[in-house]
C-alpha cells in the first residue's frame, strides 16, 4: 500500500518464502476496500 517492495518487506519481517508473504499482503488488502464497510455494516 505504501509502495514498499516485497523484497524489503521480507527483509523486515524475516519471511523466507514469497508465497507466504503474499498471503499476508492479500489478507491485509481485504480491509482496504471492504464492501460491508462501504454500506455501513
Amino acid at each position: 500500500m505504501a509502495g514498499v517492495s516485497e523484497r524489503i518487506i521480507m527483509l523486515q519481517t524475516g519471511h523466507k518464502n514469497i508465497a507466504v508473504l503474499r498471503r499476508y499482503i492479500r489478507e491485509g488488502s481485504v480491509f482496504r476496500e471492504n464492501a460491508a464497510a462501504a454500506v455501513g455494516l
